[in-house]
């Protein structure tokens, strides 16, 4: 399947819309599924910690006490804990995809499936062909 520029425009847009249609508490739900993976693979070093404080997930000092936790993977553990204590699960998405972990978002929407690609290409295809872009 070969698509033009508006068709990817579209294909994106739906894609978004599935996305956000998920919910916070099936995201917790989610989130408290995979945490062992998640905390595993999610690296803390890598700008989400910024973009929490910028959105206004976490505080300087919440922030600043997950960089003095140990290990990586503690860190990680740590800012698990703190987004879901907090309740701020779409900031903590949000944050995923605007530091470039956007792996972790597709594990999680797939609920640790391996064809989360296949079932975002079904559900965009059904989308389209109703369009009659095809």
């Amino acid at each position: 399947m070969v698509m033009n520029n508006c068709q990817l425009l579209v294909l994106l847009q739906l894609f978004q819309r599935y996305l956000d249609g998920i919910g916070n508490e099936k995201l917790k739900k989610l989130i408290n599924k995979h945490l062992e993976f998640l905390a595993d693979r999610l690296d803390p070093n890598f700008g989400i910690l910024d973009k929490l404080l910028r959105i206004g997930c976490f505080s300087n000092r919440e922030c600043q006490d997950i960089r003095e936790t140990g290990s990586t993977g503690s860190k990680a553990e740590k800012l698990i804990e703190m987004v879901l204590k907090k309740n701020k699960i779409e900031e903590f998405i949000q944050g995923l995809r605007e530091s470039n972990q956007m792996h972790l978002v597709n594990y999680l929407m797939a609920d640790g499936g391996e064809c989360f690609l296949h079932l975002a290409v079904f559900i965009i295809s059904s989308h389209l062909i109703d369009l009659k872009i095809f």
